[in-house]
């Protein structure tokens, strides 16, 4: 069976069933972890939205031009899979609206050049790696060698997608920031400055409301009953010594 699988004639057949399979788990996990698409790094995908992503499927007729091109697709594909289904169970947990709200925030505290850093050098490490396997594996000849290549291209993709993902969020976090500074969404905090005018505006209504009743009281109209009413109900409540 393993023969039959491996031979020149249904080994392009075996490697496209299994591309098939990379690339159903890559738009499945991407799908479970962000249905909308707002946690997708991939700005290609982002913009043009699922049918992209299904168009994605036609990656399994790469083997039958090249094998060796297959076996890339193969790897960089599955290691895109459990990388989103490493993330799935939290954002399932929290909500897609919810776990971006959390990244948003960790974006405002947090600082745009070192985020990129840790993102370039996640994705160098693996780079490194299938470097390493190209290397080890004695060229172009041994099926290692491009699966070394998978996975760098998947470590560049990282990097390279990764960063543009955390540039956004920095992006829409400072935007964020300065709409609620602007007085525009929900985040606004009350600065002691605006709760100052704010008193200030609460004080002069009532002095204002203290004017109009005493003058309504001197001419000799019912409204004078209000302020006294007013005025003994206020004092009345407060605490004796």
């Amino acid at each position: 069976m393993i023969e039959l699988l491996t031979d020149e004639r249904g080994f392009p057949h075996f490697l496209a069933a299994l591309v098939l399979l990379s690339r159903i788990g890559d738009v499945l996990s991407t799908y479970l972890v962000s249905p909308t698409l707002l946690l997708e790094s991939n700005a290609f995908v982002r913009r043009w939205g699922w049918p992209v992503a299904l168009l994605s499927l036609l990656f399994c007729l790469v083997p039958y031009y090249n094998t060796a091109v297959g076996v890339v697709v193969l790897t960089a594909s599955f290691l895109v899979t459990g990388s989103n289904l490493s993330r799935c169970w939290l954002v399932r947990a929290l909500g897609e609206a919810e776990y971006l709200a959390i990244l948003l925030r960790a974006a405002r505290h947090g600082r745009r050049g070192s985020a990129v850093a840790f993102v370039l050098a996640s994705g160098a490490c693996i780079v490194f790696v299938g470097l390493l396997l190209m290397w080890f594996s004695g060229g172009g000849a041994k099926w290692g060698y491009w699966f070394g290549v998978g996975i760098a291209l998947y470590g560049a993709a990282l990097a390279l997608h990764g960063s543009s993902f955390v540039l956004r969020l920095f992006r829409e976090a400072s935007n964020s920031g300065l709409a609620a500074q602007r007085g525009v969404g929900p985040d606004r905090e009350c600065s002691p400055v605006s709760a100052a005018g704010a008193g200030r505006i609460v004080l002069g209504g009532r002095m204002l409301y203290m004017v109009v009743v005493s003058r309504l009281r001197r001419s000799g109209r019912p409204a004078g009953r209000i302020w006294s009413s007013w005025k003994s109900s206020r004092w009345s409540h407060r605490p004796k010594r």
